[in-house]
């Protein structure tokens, strides 16, 4: 009778954990304009003020020192800096950065605490995906019909292609990085769960409705982050004995760009190639709305680093505040939170990144939220929610090796 009734309360405190630790990840990686607007959305700012409370009753179950200390080291200097600056800042800036990190802690420790086993984690983003693919289908037709705003179906503001639409993020782009890390996610999880990797042809025949739906939503929602993942996300089927029809698909970019007509793929070649010369001013040419992504990682190369403001940071507020300045460009500064904390807080984010998200290091998505967000820990959810997914996506790769007995440190 006691061993059922533990059983029982054993089970109940699984579900409610699994329940709100796929409503986080889902709330971080959706964006409703309707009800939470355009900007800082205060639903989300809700549930994680609510965070630390779910945190004190997940950690009765299990206390994961490694994500504590580096969540805390993080938050530490961002403090310091406020103690220290001289400049005057809203303090309501320093705690959106604190609540979304305590709601990551919170979530490392429920997925760690086990609350995904791997049909669960899979069926889960398998919904993610699929719905952003209905709504992105939904927000097209109406498009094509002639339609404008239709709040119900978070379509906001025509686009300059009938079909570029935003499905369930507040613009392209951000859907093109979420649906990237959730497919790739998917892919890891139909790998553990068969055992080995998948080649193309096994995830057509076993995966072929999800897949065409991914690849037409990457596609048709005319974004050149989509097309840009699409390219990162082929060197998840990479192996050295197809190194030479991978090397002539690249080298064949420009005329599949140049055939098919498409216009996002030639952005992509355009911005590669001028990243490779250094020069922002090409940049610029090449891409204005990518230079705003890839200008601010060639300024942190080329900084000075003997700048003490520059590793210690200008104060919190700073990148706004010379953002609302009619003068400013924010394509000359640098990358995302450098300008307010300094390098020593990029570095600190890139400690919990990858000690806590992105496991082994030596990895497709090092790359991915490397060139998809600068490797920050910005204060943007759907950047969080990227984070949540590749954080279950490194437990079971956890699991997975230290039940075949391989190194965690080997390529993933």
């Amino acid at each position: 009778m006691i061993a059922d009734f533990d059983n029982r309360y054993t089970l109940i405190d699984k579900r409610w954990q699994t329940f709100v630790a796929g409503f986080y990840l889902v709330l971080m990686c959706v964006q409703y304009w309707p009800i939470e607007g355009y900007g800082t959305s205060l639903v989300k700012v809700f549930f994680m003020c609510l965070s630390p409370v779910v945190l004190l009753f997940t950690w009765r179950f299990g206390v994961y020192w490694k994500a504590i200390a580096c969540v805390a080291a993080c938050l530490s200097w961002k403090f310091t800096v406020a103690i220290f600056q001289e400049t005057p800042f809203r303090p309501e800036s320093l705690a959106y950065s604190v609540a979304f990190f305590l709601t990551y802690l919170m979530f490392y420790t429920l997925v760690y605490n086990g609350c995904f086993t791997l049909a669960q984690a899979r069926r889960l983003l398998e919904a993610l995906m699929w719905a952003y693919i209905v709504v992105l289908i939904l927000q097209q037709i109406y498009s094509l019909a002639g339609g404008g705003e239709l709040e119900i179906l978070n379509l906001s503001t025509a686009r300059l292609h009938v079909l570029k639409c935003q499905s369930l993020s507040l613009e392209p782009s951000h859907s093109g990085r979420i649906l990237g890390v959730v497919f790739y996610s998917l892919l890891k999880i139909w790998e553990f769960q068969k055992g080995e990797r998948l080649t193309a042809g096994e995830l057509w025949t076993k995966h072929r409705w999800i897949s065409a739906g991914f690849l037409y939503a990457m596609i048709s929602m005319q974004s050149a982050t989509s097309m840009f993942v699409i390219l990162l996300l082929l060197l998840y089927f990479f192996s050295w004995k197809y190194i030479l029809p991978i090397i002539v698909v690249f080298m064949l970019l420009p005329t599949i760009a140049e055939v098919t007509e498409s216009h996002e793929l030639t952005r992509v070649l355009r911005v590669m190639e001028s990243f490779t010369s250094g020069d922002a001013e090409k940049v610029i040419a090449a891409d204005g709305s990518a230079s705003y992504r890839v200008l601010p990682l060639l300024n942190t190369l080329r900084a000075d680093f003997t700048d003490s403001k520059l590793w210690f940071g200008h104060g919190i507020d700073s990148a706004r505040n010379l953002y609302y300045q009619s003068y400013f460009d924010p394509r000359y500064s640098y990358l995302p939170g450098v300008k307010d904390f300094g390098l020593i807080d990029y570095f600190l984010s890139c400690l919990l990144v990858f000690s806590c998200c992105i496991l082994p290091f030596r990895s497709l998505p090092t790359i991915m939220y490397l060139a998809g967000v600068g490797g920050s820990t910005v204060s943007g959810a759907y950047c969080w929610g990227m984070l949540m997914m590749l954080t279950v996506v490194s437990y079971f790769y956890g699991q997975n090796m230290s039940r075949n007995g391989v190194r965690h440190d080997e390529q993933a």
